[in-house]
């Protein structure tokens, strides 16, 4: 699928960024103080794994190498912070884009984080009793517990339909007209989060521990460690890759089970031309 409407916006790139053309930053200029693009990203209420090479391209400081400044919200419903103006980027799935869309709401989703549906359930025994800290001593160290995961079923109403992205980054189809360039950015960069995090699990799941208090590192290191196959694109596609046609088959099953009654919501769901070696 192609937006021809976003040439001009692609072409502006190598002017905006001071680079030769649109792929991932790898040298920046050195913006001036507080230039860098702002960018707001609306998150689960809970981050989970699903979701560390966000954090570790933060922790990392890619996305200040790649001149943006990221904020990240937590909300029950991430969708609905992009279409109040909120947020720019919001993480979603398949099925709530396709059925945002059935109600005329102009989004598209530009990467996905996850191939595939699955999701994992990750549980974990009971951490080891711990000493009581000597008075006046430092507090020890929380003992690793251990955590196992397991692929989660898909919801009982698509337990039949054709595969589907679990996770993707989603934006209103204005955004992109208006800022495809820094869309660019953002998710060639998260990229890298997700490169560094397959190249050292643990350093990324302590990223996003270290980013979101609350959270049980082991709990989330099994996570990520169970959900690497998944971070990868297929064969010789850039990372964030969604099959056009996977959407449509899928949105396809979603008409025929009465779930969706627009046919105008399949069409330019997805796309890729934000990613690596891609566009217009």
């Amino acid at each position: 699928m192609k937006r021809l409407i976003l040439a001009p916006a692609l072409l502006a790139c190598s002017v905006a960024t001071g680079l030769s053309g649109c792929g991932e930053i790898k040298n920046t200029f050195k913006p001036a103080a507080n230039s860098a693009d702002q960018i707001t990203v609306a998150l689960d209420a809970t981050p989970r794994y699903n979701q560390v090479g966000i954090f570790e391209a933060q922790a990392a400081g890619y996305f200040k190498d790649s001149d943006l400044n990221v904020h990240f919200v937590s909300s029950q419903n991430p969708l609905a912070e992009i279409k109040s103006g909120k947020a720019q980027i919001a993480v979603s799935n398949e099925p709530e884009v396709l059925q945002a869309r059935n109600q005329h709401t102009a989004l598209a989703a530009v990467g996905a984080i996850l191939q595939g549906p699955s999701l994992q359930t990750v549980s974990c025994a009971p951490a080891p009793k711990q000493p009581k800290p000597k008075r006046g001593g430092p507090r020890p160290k929380p003992p690793a517990q251990n955590c196992k995961a397991s692929a989660s079923p898909a919801p009982s109403r698509f337990a039949k339909a054709p595969t589907y992205n679990a996770e993707n980054f989603v934006v209103t189809e204005s955004e992109i007209v208006n800022h495809a360039p820094v869309l660019r950015r953002f998710v060639q960069t998260v990229a890298r989060g997700y490169a560094a995090t397959k190249s050292n699990p643990a350093a990324a799941a302590h990223a996003i521990v270290s980013q979101n208090p609350g959270l049980n590192y082991s709990q989330q290191l099994a996570g990520v460690k169970a959900t690497l196959p998944n971070f990868s694109a297929p064969a010789s596609k850039p990372w964030g890759f969604q099959d056009t046609k996977a959407w449509k088959a899928f949105g396809t099953w979603l008409m025929k089970h009465k779930q969706l009654s627009n046919p105008n919501a399949i069409t330019a769901a997805d796309t890729n031309e934000l990613l690596a070696g891609q566009g217009v």
